[in-house]
């Protein structure tokens, strides 16, 4: 676990043993990652409603103190000083039109609508299972069917513990800045 500014320097900093024995990386990356990992590579990811990922995290990061607790969901919308530009503004569309591990980071506002069909792209023709996180239980049984594992255990991570921010305690007028910073992100299906 490292944090996104230091992931591609801790997989370049693993030992040799440790490149060879890995089987499994789990992280928020880029699409590009594979080209710092060891072997041939297979791409899981895990689609989320845009609106509802920008709402857990909000609350993750006041939960964690990286956040002022008592900081204003439209405070932290529009003021760069508090957030990274994928925390609120099409962050799925970033990570998979990303390349050589990177996420994509053009200003807020200005995420370039031929992202939105390169992350397409990638989804459809170059990973072969995208899961929703709406429906994960289902998406879990498909993953499941595709690797031929009769089962699989999960484990939860980066769970934000108390949601106190809804959807439907929103101001309508917040909501709809929310979809316009996630316009690409509505978009993939």
């Amino acid at each position: 676990r490292h944090p996104t500014e230091t992931r591609l320097r801790a997989i370049a900093e693993m030992s040799e043993r440790d490149k060879r024995r890995m089987r499994f990386y789990e992280e928020h990356c880029g699409y590009g990652v594979h080209e710092h990992l060891p072997g041939p590579v297979t791409y899981l990811t895990v689609l989320r409603d845009p609106i509802d990922r920008t709402l857990s995290v909000y609350d993750f990061l006041r939960q964690e103190g990286r956040l002022p607790a008592d900081t204003p969901l439209a405070e932290f919308l529009e003021s760069p000083a508090l957030r990274r530009v994928w925390w609120i503004d099409n962050a799925q569309v970033r990570y998979l039109a990303g390349e050589h591990g990177d996420i994509v980071d053009a200003p807020v506002g200005e995420c370039p609508p031929e992202l939105l069909e390169t992350a397409k792209h990638r989804l459809e023709h170059e990973i072969p299972w995208v899961g929703l996180l709406d429906r994960f239980d289902e998406s879990l049984l498909l993953l499941c069917e595709l690797l031929g594992w009769s089962t699989a255990v999960t484990v939860r991570s980066n769970v934000t513990k108390e949601r106190s921010t809804r959807r439907s305690t929103i101001d309508p007028a917040l909501l709809e800045r929310i979809r316009e910073l996630n316009a690409l992100d509505l978009r993939l299906d």
